[in-house]
Formats: structure tokens, C-alpha cells, sequence
């Protein structure tokens, strides 16, 4: 009995330990587990670089590296909303940190790494659900530690098998797309193999082709976010978290940094949705508020003349309204244009491209 029980624990190990071996295999291979320094710093050596992780995504640890290995002086910091502004729109070299925020707490968190840093041109992109709660219930005690290894997960030990069958990752793609086996390879992640997504060398993001919501796709996104999870219903301001985000602004500038702040636009389903639904009071007082403490108010596609096409989805403006949203900024503060490209903006609206060059 013994033996037979040790010969059974034997296969089971062995079929599991490699099925395990075999899922993380191709993560590995394909890059994921390099740390994000490594990431970063193989971007600038090579522009062209795409970065498209499938299952490591501490995506803010990720761009905290950018930042130390990309010379900038503009930075566009905020959530995932923020990831189409691109190099080719501005005159100096600048650092796309979407996704380096996702709620007041991380903002001020990047707001202290920016003291450290020396003077810049931060655009600070905001989205008006992250003052729906009490500014206690958003931060507390937690400090962003800037890392130098990569996220692990159980996912990279079993998941990958699975899009092996369903298509979603080719062995051959990730062979040849290999980091590890040809640093010249172009693709770090399975997702930039696999998929042609990712982070580009500037922190950009880039979605194939095809991606892109219908307006009727849209309304249908909005009706599954009201009400819900960080859409829940509020009419109060919560000056609490405003205050502090402004206070914080005002010692970044007292640095010599300069600093904007915008709520940029949303779909017009989702403006509208806004506008008619009286559970969210809160932000049109937060709109108020913020402006009177400086802030651009963007939300309203309308100001911008942005249709549902210049979205990507419900939320997410595309590289196109991300243009008019500066050359908007131009206009409202003068003292952008010394690090915009005006005419670079203007030529790519006028040429209907989705993609700057």
C-alpha cells in the first residue's frame, strides 16, 4: 500500500508539476516575468517595443518605471482614460502614465513621487467617480513603493493552457516573438504577441485595429455600469478628497512644476445618462468645485464637438479626442503651447487617421 500510494503521489506530481511548468513556460518566454525596470528600460533602446502583458498587471508599478527610464519633461498622469494622448502631440519629450491612478489615494501618491522629481509639465486627468466617497474611506496609511520585479499570480501556472485551446495565445506566436529568446523580437507579454496590444516605448496604448465601440454598444456598456460599484448613486460633495488632491497641486507648483488638471471627456451615452439620472448629483457639484479650485472641465463631449466615433467606448476618449482635448488646453492655458505640438495635432485630425505617425 505504501508504495502503490507513493507511486500515485509520484504521478500526480508529475503530471501537475508539469502542466504547471508548461503554463508558466509561456509566460516566461514571452517576458512577463522580467522586471519592469528591464521592461522599461528595452523600450528605449528600442521604440518600437510594444509592451502587452496578459497576466502581469500591477500596471502603475509598471509605469513608475517608465518614468525613471524615459527622459521626459510632460508627464500625463491618470487612469486608463488618459492612455491615448501620444508623443507625436507635444514638442518636448513627454511620459504617458495611464493607469498610474485610480482613485484620489493613488493620485496623492504620485503627486509625492512628483515632489521628489524636478520640474515638469504634469497633466492630470481625473475621473469624477473617484470623489463619490469620503476622502477617509480612499486613503489611510498606504505609500507607493516604486518596484523593481513584476506581479505574480496562480493564473500564469494554469490559465495559459486554456487560451492555448481557445485560441487566445499561439505557441508558434510566442516562440517566435520571444524576448527572452530574440531581444530584438519587438514584443514583451503574451498579449502584444498574440494580440498586437499593448503599452508603447512613450506609455501609449495601442488596441488593434477594430476595437472601437458603436454608439448603440455604448448606450448598452452605460446601463450595466449605473448604479453599480464605483457608478453607485451619491448627491453629496465630498470636499474632503477634493481639497486634499488641490492642496497637494498647489505644494507640486510651489516646487516649480507646472500643473493641469482636467476631467476629461466622456461618451455622449454616458454624458447623457448623467445629465438625466438625479442619483448623480455629486458630479456636477464636484465639476463646480474642482473648477473654482482651477480644474478644466472636459467631461461634456459636447464643449469639444466629440461624436460617439472619437471614443473608444463609453469612457475612454480615442487618440483623435485626445487631440482636441489639447488643442483645447492650448487655448485655455497659453502656457502649454511651449510644450505642445500644435500643428501636429491639427494635421492629424485633418488627415482622419486614427493613429498619429
Amino acid at each position: 500500500m505504501p508504495k502503490r500510494f507513493s507511486i500515485t503521489f509520484a504521478l500526480v506530481v508529475l503530471i501537475y508539476g508539469g502542466f504547471a511548468a508548461f503554463n508558466f513556460s509561456l509566460v516566461y518566454l514571452a517576458g512577463e516575468t522580467l522586471p519592469y525596470t528591464d521592461i522599461a528600460h528595452a523600450q528605449q533602446e528600442r521604440p518600437g517595443t510594444l509592451y502587452g502583458p496578459l497576466f502581469n498587471n500591477d500596471h502603475a508599478a509598471y509605469k513608475y518605471a517608465l518614468m525613471e527610464a524615459r527622459p521626459h519633461e510632460v508627464v500625463v498622469a491618470g487612469s486608463s482614460r488618459a492612455l491615448q494622448f501620444r508623443q507625436p502631440f507635444f514638442s518636448k519629450p513627454m511620459v504617458n502614465c495611464g493607469r498610474i491612478m485610480s482613485s484620489v489615494r493613488t493620485a496623492l501618491n504620485f503627486f509625492e513621487y512628483m515632489e521628489k522629481q524636478p520640474p515638469k509639465t504634469i497633466l492630470v486627468m481625473l475621473d469624477f467617480w473617484w470623489f463619490r466617497e469620503p476622502l477617509k474611506e480612499l486613503t489611510g496609511g498606504y505609500r507607493y513603493t516604486l518596484s523593481t520585479g513584476t506581479e505574480r499570480s496562480l493564473d500564469m501556472f494554469f490559465l495559459p493552457s486554456w487560451y492555448v485551446a481557445e485560441g487566445k495565445i499561439g505557441i508558434g506566436r510566442v516562440l517566435q516573438g520571444s524576448p527572452r529568446l530574440d531581444g530584438r523580437s519587438g514584443r514583451i507579454g503574451l498579449r502584444s504577441e498574440n494580440e498586437d496590444a499593448g503599452f508603447e516605448a512613450d506609455g501609449s496604448h495601442h488596441e488593434p485595429g477594430g476595437a472601437r465601440q458603436t454608439h448603440e454598444a455604448m448606450v448598452a456598456n452605460v446601463g450595466t455600469r449605473i448604479g453599480k460599484t464605483e457608478f453607485r448613486y451619491s448627491d453629496r460633495l465630498q470636499t474632503g478628497a477634493l481639497d486634499a488632491l488641490f492642496a497637494e497641486v498647489a505644494k507640486l507648483e510651489g516646487l516649480g512644476h507646472k500643473v493641469v488638471v482636467v476631467f476629461p471627456p466622456i461618451s455622449p451615452a454616458f454624458e447623457v445618462e448623467l445629465e438625466n439620472n438625479a442619483g448623480y448629483a455629486y458630479v456636477g457639484k464636484t465639476l463646480d468645485y474642482a473648477a473654482r479650485h482651477g480644474a478644466v472641465d472636459l467631461q461634456d463631449p459636447a464643449r469639444l464637438g466629440l461624436p460617439p466615433a472619437e471614443f473608444l467606448d463609453s469612457l475612454h476618449p480615442s487618440a483623435r479626442g485626445d487631440a482636441k482635448v489639447l488643442l483645447e488646453l492650448a487655448h485655455l492655458r497659453p502656457e502649454l503651447r511651449e510644450v505642445l505640438d500644435i500643428g501636429a495635432a491639427e494635421r492629424f485630425l485633418a488627415s482622419g487617421r486614427e493613429l498619429p505617425e
